[in-house]
């Protein structure tokens, strides 16, 4: 059954961080994904055109530091399409 988590937040880093942070808390976290040693592709949106478009690199940071706190080694990978 797929897991979905919705998340308000307020007007910071550290708050997107937080948010970031539950909505994993909420899902159960990367365990049953990502298990110690395996690599992890992290897709964000960073090359679209539109400014509200891209991933906020708060989100960016947040996801990488969970991948490696579930012991992946994550890495970056984008295409402009």
């Amino acid at each position: 059954m797929p897991r979905v988590a919705i998340a308000r937040t307020g007007e910071t880093a550290e708050a997107l961080a937080d948010a970031v942070r539950g909505c994993f808390e909420l899902t159960g976290g990367l365990g049953d994904f990502v298990r110690p040693g395996s690599r992890v592709l992290v897709k964000p949106n960073i090359v679209a055109p539109l400014a509200r478009g891209v991933t906020h690199f708060t989100v960016l940071r947040t996801v990488i530091e969970r991948v490696r706190d579930a012991g992946g080694t994550p890495f970056i990978g984008d295409c402009a399409g």
